[in-house]
């Protein structure tokens, strides 16, 4: 009996050893290269971001976004521990760029982007302990000014425009990021 007892406690402890060596596994991202769609991508897109510290980064997106050049850069605000890093880090975002798109079709010249504070939120995933990447998903809210409104209320006024749906009032964001350091 004592034999069994003493071959669990050595499996248990080469168990727990052998979780906590993974969990050092994980990698705390300093910088990051991500490839997505959202406005944190600059609508379909690239992704850089860079840490100020643990729970505090910059980043810089760049992309097409339905009619022209999209971009936005601002701070995300993390939820991670340095010591036990999680397969899971909820974050915070706040952003400024361009946040609202409107694409006429066949109108020459009327299709039109807007910048703007955008406010976010979502989670960095990944399925295996964080080695070399992880996934970003999110929501994010721009807040558009009155020009928006004014622009959409002329186009269909002025230019018979019938849009067949409205602004969305949140936006998504999905991207794979690549842990630089």
């Amino acid at each position: 009996m004592n034999k069994i007892f003493t071959l669990c406690l050595l499996i248990i402890a080469i168990s727990l050893k052998g979780q906590e060596a993974n969990q050092q596994t994980s990698r705390i991202d300093k910088t990051t290269f991500g490839l997505g769609v959202g406005l944190d991508y600059g609508g379909f897109g690239i992704n850089l971001t860079t840490s100020l510290h643990t729970n505090i980064a910059v980043f810089g997106g760049i992309g097409y976004a339905v009619s022209d050049l999209g971009f936005n850069f601002g701070t995300k605000v993390r939820m991670m521990s340095e010591t036990k890093p999680s397969r899971v880090t909820p974050y915070g975002m706040l952003m400024y760029g361009r946040n609202t798109f409107i694409k006429i079709e066949g109108g020459s010249g009327l299709s039109k982007s807007y910048k703007g504070l955008s406010v976010g939120f979502g989670t960095d995933f990944s399925f295996k302990p964080r080695k070399n990447g992880y996934w970003s998903i999110g929501l994010i809210i721009p807040i558009r000014n009155s020009e928006v409104d004014s622009y959409i209320r002329y186009l269909k006024t002025y230019h018979r425009v019938t849009f067949s749906k409205d602004l969305s009032p949140v936006t998504f964001s999905l991207g794979y990021k690549v842990i630089f350091n």
